[in-house]
């Protein structure tokens, strides 16, 4: 796999077969699940395509199929792990060495207070006193 520069998620899956847990909860052919980085909500997973992708409309066919059922089983799981109300689905991929494309699925509880839910969810990271 040719890595494109400073991009964390091609440094990851180059190292694949030797990832801790929390950098491959899950993953088929296309597709990996990692827990967030620096979040304080447990259960913020990634889902990350396997091969370098910097825009939704580059993903391949193949790609685009699994890319819904990946996202409803996610939120399927982390309602029966945490007991989540919903879970957000989120994608921008433009920070800094993160452009390549991935999708924060988060599990908003029901207790989380008004100022942290929608776009605020992003946060509660800020409020954290160690890392995740």
């Amino acid at each position: 796999m040719t890595m494109p520069p400073a991009c964390y998620t091609c440094s990851q899956e180059a190292g694949f077969d030797d990832l801790p847990p929390r950098e491959c909860v899950a993953h088929d052919r296309h597709w990996r699940v990692a827990h967030g980085l620096d979040t304080a909500l447990p259960g913020w997973l990634v889902l990350l395509p396997r091969r370098h992708v910097v825009a939704v409309h580059d993903l391949t066919d193949a790609e685009a199929s699994s890319l819904g059922m990946w996202q409803v089983r996610l939120s399927r799981a982390l309602r029966s792990v945490t007991g989540c109300a919903k879970t957000y689905v989120v994608q921008f991929a433009e920070a800094e060495g993160f452009a390549h494309v991935h999708f924060h699925v988060v599990p908003r509880m029901a207790d989380l207070p008004p100022e942290h839910r929608g776009p605020g969810v992003s946060s509660c990271s800020d409020d954290r006193s160690t890392s995740g």
